[in-house]
């Protein structure tokens, strides 16, 4: 009998039906990947097995990056996180499609979809694989400004790992504009994805909170709070303290108030559920976004009453005579009574 040994051969179309097998090639065999979309074999279960791959990743990043504050906020940042993504290349996939049927005069839009999926499905398995980093910091009780930026730059990094697939892709594809298309949608993909993401926030809750909100008001920008971000984690707050619910400029980026001037006592109204607020916050032991001598624990400036009267000093006891009655002359005892 004579030894045969098998070669090892490229997974065929029927074996990449099944979504490990798919998977595995997005890891490990790119270029097999891609000839299978531009043969246009199998798109609908690729863009399939693509769509759950990048739900499960985001899932499991939005879980970890809300085990920060804990309780509620694992499944609302594990729910939000995956929606991010589906809707930022459902939005993002129609205008891959016109932009390419502009430039080149001919698209497909099932295999326009299929690669942007398969994209952000690589860009989820390498967040993911962060996830640990991310968990890490968590644990080792990094600030929230700091794991703030933490998060951003991991998805700028698995952001460019799923890049280097659709640039793969673009080149693969015949006709002139290549070079235009690749730049014109990274910059819809930052815009849509960044305001996306910022309308479902927060992912990560701030300390002073009291509740978890499932999303907060919609304000800013996402560049202007990565910038802030950036300026709170290097000790530079624009404001002395982060506004208590219902306190007037809550939720909103106001400057730091110049030395000198006292803060400015909340609205009519607002007095009381601020109070309460605050007692909360202290028994929970939540601590200020700015250092503990520029304002009051409290974060309040309490006007003064003038229905009440400070109380008065005692007044020093006069002197008792002989008899016991208070008089001006020094005591005196009965063996010095004349």
């Amino acid at each position: 009998m004579h030894a045969t040994t098998t070669p090892f051969e490229t997974p065929t179309p029927s074996a990449l039906d099944s979504g490990l097998a798919a998977v595995d090639a997005l890891l490990r065999d790119r270029a097999g990947l891609l000839d299978r979309i531009d043969r246009r074999e199998g798109l609908t279960a690729l863009a399939r097995t693509f769509a759950l791959t990048l739900v499960a990743g985001a899932a499991v990043v939005g879980a970890t990056i809300g085990a920060f504050r804990g309780g509620l906020q694992v499944p609302f940042a594990a729910l939000k996180l995956p929606l991010v993504v589906l809707l930022t290349a459902g939005l993002c996939a129609p205008a891959y499609s016109a932009l390419a049927a502009a430039v080149r005069g001919h698209t497909d839009v099932r295999r326009d979809m299929t690669v942007i999926l398969a994209s952000l499905a690589l860009g989820a398995l390498l967040l993911s694989a962060l996830a640990p980093v991310l968990l890490l910091a968590v644990f080792l009780g990094m600030g929230y400004h700091a794991l703030a930026l933490l998060f951003a730059a991991t998805c700028l990094v698995a952001g460019a790992g799923g890049l280097t697939l659709f640039v793969a892709a673009e080149r693969r594809r015949e006709g002139p504009g290549g070079w235009l298309i690749t730049p014109v949608l990274l910059a819809v993909f930052a815009l849509v994805g960044s305001q996306v993401s910022w309308t479902l926030r927060p992912y990560l809750v701030r300390p002073r909170a009291v509740e978890v909100p499932f999303v907060r008001a919609v304000e800013g920008s996402l560049f202007e709070a990565v910038l802030y971000s950036t300026g709170s984690a290097l000790g530079r707050f624009r404001r002395d303290r982060a506004p208590m619910p219902g306190e007037r400029g809550a939720g909103v980026f106001a400057p730091r108030r110049a030395p000198g001037r006292s803060l400015t006592v909340p609205a009519k109204g607002t007095t009381e559920a601020a109070a309460e607020v605050t007692k909360a916050a202290a028994a929970t032991q939540v601590t200020d976004t700015a250092p503990a001598d520029t304002v009051p624990r409290s974060g309040l400036v309490p006007a003064p009453d003038p229905a009440i009267q400070p109380a008065q000093p005692p007044a020093p006891s006069a002197p008792l005579t002989r008899h016991g009655a208070v008089g001006p002359g020094p005591l005196m005892s009965s063996e010095s009574a004349p």
